[in-house]
């Protein structure tokens, strides 16, 4: 989960730049697409708008991108949830059914962190966060908003939104650069030269554990499994649906926390979930 921050003017701005990028190079959909864009080189679809670049302007077209993104954000948020270390928490505590699925966790890492930026350095200005529409556990991050007793996500389309292209490129280069260990060199110039890098944490195995031992999710007994329904409306029973231990070769999170030796030093930092997931639930 990833994305960036900045005021209604500079986003304004923002987006007749990213109009105008995009426009230059030919992407008539006017949508940028980061999966799609990386597939290129090695894809036969015609329908594929990234095909016709060369690599010097796929070069080219990517800088302007992130210098653009650079010129206009303000500060930058990511949360990562590692399907490993979930896994495996989720085989000892009810972790998904009291917790939610990764991508709600995730969500609710970079809003925590989001939320104390914005009561530190913007106390006064209204503040909306918006989601891309169409992600798979929609439903799931309602139900856990409302739980935790936060404002309904808002749910925009990308084409619609366009600072939601922006935070899918970023989104890709965190997972991306998670998966393989490796920060590309763009990566790390687009984020020294904006700010809130220091916003950036992962979800650990050990931060997994510490945060159902501190909201009092049950442990899991071999044999008999509970149900929970909590207070969102309407009353649902909360089901596990994400099953098994973790697949062999999963990148564990532990060896992509950030040493002096990794590279990865923007993926700092672990969260503190002691305030974000409040005690107020009702089985």
């Amino acid at each position: 989960m990833a994305g960036w921050v900045g005021n209604v003017d500079q986003w304004m701005l923002w987006e007749q730049g990213w109009r105008q990028v995009l426009s230059d190079f030919k992407i008539k959909s006017g949508v940028f697409h980061m999966t799609d864009f990386e597939a290129a080189p090695k894809c036969n679809d015609p329908d594929n708008e990234y095909v016709h670049l060369s690599n010097h302007e796929r070069q080219i077209f990517r800088s302007r991108l992130m210098n653009h993104i650079a010129t206009r954000c303000r500060y930058s948020f990511c949360t990562q949830v590692p399907m490993h270390d979930y896994k495996e928490v989720n085989e000892m505590y009810y972790l998904e059914e009291w917790l939610g699925k990764p991508y709600s966790i995730a969500a609710l890492g970079t809003v925590q962190k989001l939320k104390a930026w914005k009561d530190k350095f913007a106390p006064n200005d209204p503040l909306e966060v918006f989601f891309e529409d169409g992600t798979k556990h929609r439903g799931d991050l309602k139900k856990v908003f409302q739980q935790f007793g936060y404002e309904a996500p808002i749910f925009r389309e990308k084409k619609k939104v366009f600072p939601l292209q922006a935070a899918d490129l970023l989104a890709w280069e965190n997972f991306t650069s998670f998966k393989t260990g490796i920060v590309r060199a763009a990566v790390q110039e687009l984020l020294w030269n904006t700010v809130g890098h220091e916003h950036f944490g992962m979800f650990t195995v050990q931060r997994l554990i510490d945060a159902c031992e501190e909201t009092h999710v049950p442990k899991r007994e071999k044999g008999r499994e509970r149900a929970f329904v909590f207070n969102a409306e309407p009353k649902v029973i909360r089901a596990r649906k994400i099953l098994g231990q973790s697949k062999l070769g999963q990148v564990k999170g532990v060896d992509r926390v950030p040493t002096e030796n990794t590279g990865l030093r923007f993926l700092l930092g672990v969260d503190d979930v002691s305030d974000l997931l409040q005690s107020k639930r009702k089985k």
